[in-house]
């Protein structure tokens, strides 16, 4: 807590992503965001390499995946799902533990 407002940062090796919560401020999700002809960004992801693990807190905390569930793309898993104020967030699981992207 700092004047107030709830914030933490996420780390991972040398890179961070800094978070804080503003209940006040209005959310437009990407698609809105479109349909008003302005910049934004999608969504952010985080990297798992325990697929078992990030399912049993998906059913623990009944979280709501977005896109009908699980999507398989070609090297990797991914589940869509967004935080209290409406940000997108990924959680990816790369098969063989190797981001690959061709």
């Amino acid at each position: 807590m700092q004047d107030g407002q709830v914030w933490g940062v996420i780390r991972s090796e040398d890179a961070m992503l800094c978070i804080y919560e503003s209940p006040k401020l209005i959310h437009l999700d990407r698609f809105k965001m479109t349909d008003n002809g302005k910049h934004h960004v999608a969504h952010f992801g985080l990297c798992i390499s325990d697929q078992n693990s990030w399912e049993e807190i998906i059913e623990e905390h009944n979280l709501e995946i977005l896109y009908g569930g699980v999507i398989e793309w070609p090297h990797s898993l991914a589940w869509y799902l967004k935080d209290p104020t409406g940000w997108e967030i990924e959680v990816v699981y790369w098969k063989n533990d190797t981001i690959n992207f061709d």
